[in-house]
């Protein structure tokens, strides 16, 4: 029995100095990892739930697409991976999932540009807004404006697009670190949480280098943004694409001109224009005071691919006239209330139209359901007005189709937008400046003898003659019944004391001042802002001198000593003004 006792109690006493031994190791362990680094904690992860840290997306990116940064090198020599930050993490949420069809001629030419998965169960296509066609066995790429990167499983066919936007950002590349883990590379307009406004009208705008990383198992994907590059020098470097593709015919080619024989001219004499049209179009001419549309034209042609998805609009043309000196475009972008940065952009390039030095404004944003409008306006300024012509159509929405529809509506959309493209061109070749004309049959003649003249007027117009015996001047006011009527309404509101109400610009009523000797009103002003200009048979002086409620545009001459100033109180009646300046004559 003691024999057994001592066994026994041997045998516990060796199990717990090896169970001490081993507690031991283990904190002498814990303890090396503790001096390793105090800041870190170990924790082991099962294999599918590593993190990737961005020193190994970096030198992923940087051993495996060299190309792609080389290009932003170029752009901005200081760029470097170790400046990117990240600025979101969230789960995939895949925009839409639809049934993947190879065996149409746009993925067997697609087949060329996908980027597939190690085992190849998987593909990524980064590469939704480039079309592609065959011509001769040259392959042949066109750009929409939007961008897309789907994920195709190779099994069950099924796609999942993963990002989708319009032109304000775009993608580049893909890179698989393994079957579960990508990296989608591209570029976007940078516009700060804040809130602050970015690339309109007189506001900065910059791009980033984006990098989108995609851990599939873990149903995440983490965005990082690379330092801020003005725009106009990141638009100045060649398409990514186009430089990695170089087996593709990408068709660096100016947008071509449609042709203009056989298209009618529309001229309006009143504005001074004139402007060829195809001839099936139909145009709506608009003459109400007040109105700044003087034309609106547009195409017969039916719509396109219309349903849920947002069919394409045929293209419109409108004209409007301004006042040079009040002019200010209507940003379209307040318009449309201040839309998603994802959703529209502008861009502008210099151009000359009608030997007017300008420049184009393009405008792409989203229009409903996935159509968007494309809408070019350029401003030309001649003789105090501004002509602002704007082009706009609608592009169907194909990324809402699926196969083979989307490809036959996408190669749909490619024609209508270069055919577009070409009648606004052709549009612009034949716009031309025409010296206004005004019916003046049936007008009424105003003539002086004590001066000498003789000049017509529109037969509804009233002259009205005063006199200043004290600095011997004498004036004739000539005005229209909507002037007059005007006028008396300023009486009783603007001109009172104290003013509260902004005068009614239609009272642009024009006086002729007459005088025996060299008298000008702002003698200085006349010095400093006069310009020679002939109208009729008649040279006179432009200048400005600006009094209460008037614009203050003058036009003086003289004859024998005699002095001859007409003052035009508004200049939104400027071109008919000198249509009846036009008409003044001496008749000694």
């Amino acid at each position: 029995m003691n024999t057994w006792r001592a066994k026994n109690y041997l045998f516990w006493l060796i199990v717990v100095s090896l169970g001490l031994a081993t507690f031991g190791a283990l904190v002498a362990i814990i303890s090396v990892f503790t001096a390793i680094s105090p800041r870190q904690t170990l924790v082991w992860l099962p294999a599918t739930e590593k993190q990737l840290v961005w020193q190994d997306i970096s030198g992923v990116v940087e051993s495996k697409l060299p190309l792609w940064v080389s290009y932003w090198q170029k752009i901005t020599p200081n760029f470097s991976l170790d400046n990117f930050q990240n600025v979101s993490s969230r789960s995939i949420g895949v925009l839409r999932n639809y049934l993947y069809d190879g065996t149409t001629a746009q993925e067997k030419l697609r087949k060329k540009i996908i980027i597939y998965s190690p085992d190849r169960t998987s593909f990524v296509d980064p590469y939704g807004s480039m079309q592609l066609t065959e011509v001769n066995g040259t392959v042949r790429a066109a750009f929409d404006a939007d961008s897309s990167v789907t994920l195709v499983d190779t099994a069950s066919s099924v796609a999942q697009q993963l990002l989708f936007c319009g032109p304000a950002c775009g993608f580049d590349d893909a890179i698989w670190i393994d079957n579960n883990t990508l990296i989608v590379l591209g570029s976007s307009e940078y516009y700060p949480e804040n809130g602050e406004e970015r690339c309109i009208e007189g506001t900065m705008c910059t791009v980033v280098a984006t990098v989108h990383v995609y851990d599939l198992t873990n149903d995440t994907v983490t965005l990082w943004y690379g330092p801020e590059v003005d725009r106009d020098i990141f638009s100045r470097q060649a398409n990514y694409i186009t430089t990695k593709f170089l087996n593709i015919d990408f068709g660096d080619t100016p947008t071509p001109i449609a042709d203009t024989t056989g298209w009618e001219t529309y001229q309006s004499t009143a504005q001074g224009f004139s402007v060829n049209l195809p001839k099936a179009w139909i145009t709506t001419p608009f003459s109400e005071p007040g109105n700044d549309v003087v034309l609106s034209a547009e195409s017969p042609t039916p719509d396109q691919w219309e349903g849920d998805t947002g069919g394409s609009y045929h293209p419109q043309l409108t004209v409007k006239v301004f006042d040079a000196a009040t002019y200010q475009p209507q940003p379209i972008r307040e318009w449309l209330k201040n839309p998603d940065p994802n959703e529209y952009s502008e861009t502008k390039q210099p151009l000359t139209v009608a030997e007017v030095a300008t420049t184009q404004t393009t405008f792409h944003f989203f229009a409903v359901e996935c159509a968007w409008d494309t809408a070019y306006r350029i401003p030309l300024t001649q003789n105090g007005k501004t002509y602002e012509i704007q082009f706009e159509y609608t592009t169907a929405g194909c990324d809402c189709w699926s196969s083979p529809m989307k490809e036959e509506c996408s190669t749909d959309m490619a024609t209508f937008v270069k055919d577009n493209d070409a009648i606004w061109q052709g549009i612009l070749s034949t716009f031309k400046f025409t010296e206004p004309t005004v019916d003046t049959a049936g007008w009424q003649t105003y003539t002086n003898e004590k001066f000498e003249f003789e000049i017509k007027i529109p037969k509804d117009w009233i002259a009205k003659e005063y006199s200043d015996k004290a600095v011997d001047l004498e004036s004739i006011s000539f005005q229209s019944e909507l002037m007059k009527l005007a006028e008396e309404e300023n009486k009783k509101k603007c001109f009172s004391e104290p003013t509260i109400t902004p005068c009614n610009v239609e009272s642009g009523y024009s006086v002729l001042k007459l005088s025996n000797h060299t008298w000008i009103i702002g003698k200085e002003e006349f010095e400093k802002t006069k310009v020679q200009e002939r109208i009729g048979n008649i040279s006179w002086f432009q200048y400005t001198y600006v009094g209460m409620g008037c614009d203050g545009i003058h036009y003086y001459t003289e004859k024998d000593g005699k002095i001859y100033d007409f003052e035009i109180c508004s200049s939104s009646n400027l071109q008919i003004i000198k249509q009846i300046l036009s008409t003044f004559k001496f008749t000694e």
